[in-house]
């Protein structure tokens, strides 16, 4: 963590909590903002994340981390059963997606063992307290032969995409947030990328836990990332 980010980003003991709190207080214009602030691109992300989840219809995905909807109404679109877990109870009060939808925390998911087709995240990596438990789950309650699919924000490589990404992302999205909504909140939600491994280190992880086909891509000049992977049939 960098001495820049000490004062924004809470200690491993603390994260859940402050996190929860965070989310609470932002969650009436969450889902206004993100469009805003992505000038309406994540939407066309969420899209591509599905894509790569590859889910049928009439199977049932969990989103983890389902805030106020989006990733759940795009699921229903495909005629997809989805289910989703948040840890912020204010955003799953904000959600407009019909469907079953609790409260809880991403290293413990609340369902059976093989029990969905697929399982999907929408920018919540980075706000999760332990991903390694956080894979250990979706191993656990995808069935052999499904699917997860992840997304989150990532750094740009090339140095002008950074630069720019920088201005945008760290020095902008806190302004804005700060006058339309919460300051702290928004600074640190581009500050929370240091709580993100690299790509290589996450497909380990990825991999350790038994998934195979781990995939990354990139996408939107390698600001925005996609994981993949699959849960082999003879996982047990």
């Amino acid at each position: 963590m960098t001495k820049d980010n000490h004062n924004i980003l809470p200690a491993t003991e603390e994260k859940m909590i402050t996190v929860r709190s965070m989310f609470d207080s932002i969650a009436v214009d969450y889902e206004k903002l993100n469009s805003y602030m992505t000038f309406g691109m994540d939407r066309g992300w969420r899209k591509k994340l599905l894509e790569h989840l590859g889910a049928k219809p009439n199977s049932t995905v969990l989103d983890v981390g389902c805030g106020t909807g989006d990733l759940i109404r795009e699921l229903q679109k495909r005629n997809i059963k989805a289910i989703g877990i948040d840890l912020s109870f204010n955003m799953i009060k904000q959600n407009r997606a019909l469907g079953n939808i609790v409260q809880g925390i991403a290293e413990q998911l609340p369902f059976r063992d093989d029990s969905l087709d697929g399982l999907v995240s929408g920018f919540s990596l980075r706000n999760f307290v332990n991903l390694k438990d956080f894979f250990k789950e979706c191993y656990r309650v995808v069935k052999p032969g499904g699917r997860i699919a992840l997304l989150d924000i990532a750094e740009p490589r090339l140095p002008v995409i950074k630069e720019v990404h920088d201005l945008w992302f760290k020095k902008c999205v806190p302004a804005i947030g700060g006058i339309l909504s919460d300051k702290k909140a928004y600074s640190y939600l581009p500050a929370s990328t240091v709580y993100l491994p690299d790509r290589q280190t996450l497909l380990s992880m990825l991999n350790e836990q038994g998934f195979l086909g781990s995939g990354h891509k990139q996408l939107f000049f390698g600001t925005v990332q996609i994981l993949d992977a699959t849960v082999p049939v003879f996982k047990h």
